[in-house]
């Protein structure tokens, strides 16, 4: 199956041993999952992997790190509105939900740069549980609908 969202295959995943690159999680990987509603942090084995190959990116530069190498239409859960936006959408004044060691933070938005590339691969996960997100590059990421 193809997708038209994702993170590029080096982004860093969340696991409950650390961060993994996006690239070498495969099905039944576990991955730190999080509702941001209801503020519960749970771990979720992976369901499936989409992969696409996309030619445009977007960089989510925060005052905290940056979320480099996402598709424009990556749904990305923007905390000051607390609601998911798609990356390219998102301006200076969102804020992203990182899980930094300490626990969980938000990171304002400094800039939303987007560049086009050669062609790439992207990859993107979907988990079991109604959590349905993860931890990518440290901020959360909407993880990818299931079909029925």
């Amino acid at each position: 199956m193809s997708v038209a969202f994702g993170v590029v295959t080096e982004t860093m995943i969340l696991t409950p041993t650390g961060p993994v690159a996006a690239g070498q999680l495969t099905v039944g990987d576990v991955v730190v999952a999080h509702d941001p509603v209801t503020q519960t942090t749970v771990h979720r084995p992976i369901q499936e992997v989409h992969q696409s190959h996309v030619t445009q990116l977007v960089d989510l530069v925060t005052t905290e790190a940056s979320l480099t190498g996402v598709t424009p239409g990556t749904n990305v859960w923007d905390a000051f509105d607390e609601m998911y936006r798609a990356a390219a959408s998102l301006s200076p004044l969102a804020e992203l939900l990182g899980q930094p060691d300490t626990g969980l933070q938000t990171a304002p938005i400094l800039e939303v740069p987007e560049r086009e590339v050669p062609t790439i691969q992207v990859i993107q996960f979907a988990i079991e549980g109604d959590e349905g997100a993860y931890f990518a590059g440290g901020f959360l990421v909407k993880a990818a609908l299931k079909e029925g």
